[in-house]
């Protein structure tokens, strides 16, 4: 490793690439962009600001934003500050915000906006640390409902005292004035930062308890840039879309691994424009959980086949032909004369759809069906899945483009260590693994045994290859009445495979058989039954559309043993939201929550007839 800090990593890409375009950003007039020279000039400034209003080092400051350039900007000038950094989803409401802000102790807050501000300023009294928050926009981005539902919330509506709330150009002024008068104590900051400093503690999403505070130093981050480094997957001719929460592990990661390769990053923090964002920048990556890659699936899907006829027909025929080729050792003469052809009718025409020039996807995040792989390769987009947790810096295995296998989460990463224990728990050992939990010391000494392994809680297997598949989570495995250990998660993910189904979860801890809850896609069922000619009623109690979703359950259940098969479901209505509770901000589903608010439903499942 040549670098020991991540301050030092983004010195020495801005002497190799200063000029060059670090990073793309939405503005009035399409995308702008920033230099690396230009990004260090920006983080600099708001490092000398934070040192000129206090902060010392290894200080705790928020950041509560959607992903945008300058959540990346801030993010770096923490560290060049010397303090740490603490990410927030956005999406927590103000007691979970608070919950974090008091646990690290944090003197400073960047705010993406008002009405996150108005978060902070909720529990102001009760946040002792906290000196001043520091507002990136000055109304509510997007024009979106905030936690209040407000549309817009403005700095006037924040009360606090006089200095408490700024905004980022204060920040930025108070930095500039810093560096013209005395520029070493900024310099200073940055240069004292040892291997061993905590960089960040990234607040698990949890799907159950109580988040964990997960410390990180900079030797974590840094040996995990250099292991994806290694694996050269990319190069600085890359352009990688980043959507995904910068409060997630994951995207940190894929900020600063760009920073590693000298790869520009466009940010974008409104999803919802991602086909204009496709176009726009024309990405030759990008990165998203499997419930994303789900979505844009079901979308091409419904495309193809809104009008039916031929148009439908040649997709399929395409999709065909392209997976039988992806499974082919040698495809013939034949076949890929007719990969050729429908390739330039088809599959040319949906990666134009992603901008033209892109190469492949990343999967992180949750179990991605092995399904969902296969239409992607189909289509000539290689979709490839990892596997990591907060807790190893993300990344801890990968698929590579030259060597993958579909199913599983690939081969660990150099210079980490990947191991399955008797019972089954997949271990990791080495530099990327954290310093353990904030505050936390039972738990860090539950997670991390004396020989330096960190117990994941999943279960995994390897193939004969050397690649891993991750089967479950140890506390989510369901005891039947009969004794038998089912792990849900391949279950639901199979079940969640169906362009007409958004979730679903099954249950049977004690019961003596499996069953299911189940939500529909809304679009999608309506699509399906416009073609179908149906009346419209309520999906929800429509024979025909209960008929089809029994069709998949009874295909999916011919994938597994008897007693692992779903027995009985029921389609509830409505859908899991963030905001509901039911799933985490990175999409998982919260078990317990929905047990608990489906609990009469679940019952009526065991007593029907």
């Amino acid at each position: 490793m040549t670098h020991k800090t991540v301050v030092d990593l983004f010195e020495a890409r801005i002497n190799r690439s200063g000029p060059k375009m670090a990073a793309q950003f939405p503005a009035a007039n399409g995308w702008e962009s920033l230099s690396w020279n230009q990004w260090w000039e920006s983080s600099e400034r708001v490092a000398a600001g934070l040192v000129q209003m206090g902060i010392q080092h290894g200080d705790r400051i928020v950041i509560l934003a959607e992903t945008r350039v300058e959540w990346a900007i801030i993010d770096m000038a923490i560290f060049m500050a010397g303090a740490v950094s603490v990410p927030i989803f956005p999406s927590h409401l103000p007691d979970a915000v608070a919950h974090i802000i008091n646990d690290c102790n944090a003197r400073f807050v960047f705010v993406e906006d008002p009405s996150q501000a108005a978060k902070v300023a909720l529990h102001r009294k009760e946040l002792r640390s906290v000196r001043h928050v520091v507002s990136i926009d000055l109304i509510a981005a997007y024009g979106r409902p905030d936690w209040n539902g407000n549309v817009e919330t403005r700095m006037a509506d924040i009360k606090a005292p006089r200095g408490w709330l700024l905004t980022y150009d204060e920040l930025l002024d108070k930095g500039r004035r810093q560096i013209s008068t005395e520029h070493k104590p900024v310099v200073a900051r940055r240069t004292e930062l040892t291997t061993n400093d905590l960089a960040t503690i990234v607040y698990t999403s949890g799907t159950g308890a109580t988040p964990k505070g997960v410390e990180l130093t900079h030797d974590n981050l840094v040996n995990e840039v250099e292991a994806l480094r290694s694996l050269e997957m990319l190069s600085a001719d890359d352009v990688q879309l980043l959507f995904l929460p910068m409060a997630h592990i994951f995207a940190r990661i894929l900020y600063l691994t760009a920073v590693g390769y000298g790869l520009p990053t466009a940010f974008l923090g409104d999803i919802t424009r991602l086909t204009e964002a496709l176009q726009g920048v024309n990405p030759t990556f990008f990165a998203g959980v499997p419930h994303v890659f789900e979505k844009i699936r079901n979308r091409l899907l419904l495309d193809a086949h809104r009008f039916g006829g031929l148009r439908g027909a040649l997709f399929d025929a395409a999709y065909v032909e392209g997976k039988s080729a992806e499974n082919a050792d040698r495809p013939t003469l034949i076949s890929r004369a007719k990969l050729k052809l429908f390739d330039e009718l088809v599959f040319k025409r949906i990666r134009d759809m992603f901008g033209g020039r892109l190469r492949m996807l990343i999967s992180g995040g949750a179990v991605l069906p092995p399904e969902l792989a296969e239409f992607y390769f189909a289509l000539g987009i290689p979709i490839l899945e990892g596997y990591g947790l907060t807790e190893t810096t993300a990344v801890a295995t990968v698929n590579v483009v030259d060597e993958y296998r579909i199913g599983t989460v690939g081969r660990p990463l150099p210079g980490v260590e990947v191991t399955i224990a008797e019972d089954g728990e997949v271990l990791v050992r080495g530099k990327t693994v954290m310093r353990g939990y904030h505050q936390n010391h039972k738990a860090s000494k539950d997670a991390i045994d004396p020989e330096g392994w960190l117990h994941t809680g999943d279960i995994g297997e390897y193939d004969r290859d050397g690649f891993l598949k991750i089967t479950g989570r140890k506390k989510d495995i369901i005891v039947t009445a009969g004794g038998k250990n089912i792990a849900p998660q391949a279950i639901e993910s199979l079940l969640a495979a169906s362009p007409l189904i958004e979730h679903a979860m099954v249950f049977g801890e004690g019961r003596p058989f499996i069953v299911a809850l189940l939500t529909l896609d809304a679009e999608q069922v309506k699509a399906w039954a416009e073609q179908g000619g149906l009346p419209a009623e309520s999906w929800v109690d429509s024979p025909r559309v209960r008929e089809v979703i029994q069709a998949h359950v009874d295909t999916v259940n011919s994938e597994f043993a008897t007693y692992s098969t779903v027995k009985r479901f029921r389609i509830i209505p409505g859908e899991l939201s963030i905001e509901g509770n039911e799933l985490t901000p990175t999409n998982k589903l919260r078990r317990q929550i929905v047990a608990e608010k489906f609990c009469d439903t679940i019952e009526a499942l065991y007593k029907e007839v």
